[in-house]
């Protein structure tokens, strides 16, 4: 079967949908930084004043606890949502690449345009739930300690 070629309207409705799309992945990456560092911020910030302001309460170190579980449990929702759509929009660009034939080679230049170790991606999801658990930890250690 061979394949027709790409009508030019249709190449440019693709190449804005690609770059509304890698906008987007952009977008989101910058959000995951901040919300992460927004977090880490705010916990340094809080663990520095239990640090200096003791809670000797046990009543009032477990409604710490549990505000500081809540806060946790907020950025990992917003860190998560962002992840699924991060692969949602990741393979949404594959197949513009597929649909532009970006995966041949001799379409449009000798070699692939976007070769094959290119649809390899890293996702840093994995990470951030480990800055956010170490992050966690230590300040259930200031209070508690």
């Amino acid at each position: 079967m061979k394949k027709k070629k790409i009508n030019e309207n249709v190449v440019q409705i693709l190449l804005a949908k690609y770059n509304d799309h890698a906008q987007d992945l952009r977008h989101r990456s910058q959000l995951d930084i901040s919300f992460l560092s927004g977090y880490i911020t705010a916990n340094f910030i809080l663990g520095g004043f239990i640090y200096k302001n003791p809670i000797n309460a046990y009543f009032h170190k477990i409604a710490f606890s549990l505000f500081i579980l809540s806060f946790t449990l907020c950025i990992l929702l917003l860190i998560i949502r962002n992840y699924i759509r991060h692969k949602v929009v990741v393979k949404i660009i594959q197949n513009i690449n597929i649909a532009l034939r970006f995966n041949k080679a001799g379409i449009y230049y000798k070699n692939k345009i976007n070769p094959d170790i290119n649809k390899r991606t890293k996702y840093w999801l994995p990470i951030y739930i480990t800055l956010i658990m170490f992050t966690l930890i230590g300040q259930i250690i200031i209070i508690f300690f």
